[in-house]
């Protein structure tokens, strides 16, 4: 055991109710009816004030959302769509899926890489090109075939 001098002692005792003028058997004096309850937030170092019980109030202090912010960025959002603004990926020839939307109508072959040494083929009618995919119309069935954008390692156009 390790000894604890006389300041470190007086530390560790709790306080005694009487000296801050409570009595031990008296419980303090119920809120007035017409008060309302407050919650608080208990946590480490939380910082937040205590809300009224029941309250629906979120305070912009926790990170919820601006409605208005909100709103904003929809109304953005539904212009982009109203305008058949496309992403740049689909209109710039630079990058793979823009170069391929120039091929759609073309017979191809497209080489997938699965895992890490497989290679499947897949050829067909390039029918569509989005962001992430490319849709195939295969010749035997005339069936669509939706294929992964990032799975392809080579595009043979037939001529």
């Amino acid at each position: 055991m390790q000894d604890f001098n006389e300041k470190e002692k007086k530390q560790m005792i709790p306080p005694n109710p009487n000296a801050l003028g409570h009595s031990p058997d008296i419980m303090p004096p119920p809120a007035p009816m017409n008060m309302t309850q407050m919650t608080p937030v208990i946590g480490p170092n939380y910082n937040i004030p205590a809300m009224p019980y029941g309250s629906q109030m979120l305070p912009q202090a926790m990170g919820y959302p601006d409605m208005n912010m909100m709103n904003t960025c929809n109304n953005k959002m539904m212009s982009m769509d109203d305008n058949n603004t496309e992403p740049p990926v689909l209109g710039d020839k630079n990058y793979l899926q823009g170069y391929l939307k120039t091929l759609i109508g073309k017979y191809i072959r497209v080489d997938f890489l699965i895992g890490s040494n497989t290679f499947l083929d897949k050829e067909g009618v390039l029918t569509n090109v989005g962001v992430d995919h490319i849709i195939l119309r295969e010749p035997q069935t005339d069936d669509l075939v939706i294929a992964d954008m990032y799975s392809i390692k080579f595009v043979k156009v037939f001529e």
